[in-house]
């Protein structure tokens, strides 16, 4: 299924040393199916922030743009004038 696994927690921090605290915390070793679960339900969070993100995004651009504050993106010049150069 997954070929690595999930370590969760700060090593230093803890009395019995490294190798035993991340032994005990391999949660998921055994257990695929909510492995994939997990990374199924953080993928469609993911997912769903950014097209929330998106959208807000896209409602203040027309909000903007319907009080006339928003023109667009400026166009740089000297990389322009560069491209020009080149082209010519």
């Amino acid at each position: 299924m997954f070929p690595f696994k999930f370590v969760i927690g700060h090593v230093p921090l803890h009395p019995l040393g490294s190798h035993e605290y991340i032994e005990s915390l391999r949660i998921f070793r055994n257990k695929p199916a909510l492995t994939e679960f997990m990374l199924d339900l953080g993928a469609a969070m993911a997912r769903d922030d950014y097209e929330t993100r998106h959208k807000r995004q896209a409602q203040g651009t027309a909000k903007a743009k319907s009080e006339g504050k928003y023109r667009g993106r400026r166009a740089n010049e000297s990389l322009h004038s560069g491209i020009f150069w080149i082209k010519a």
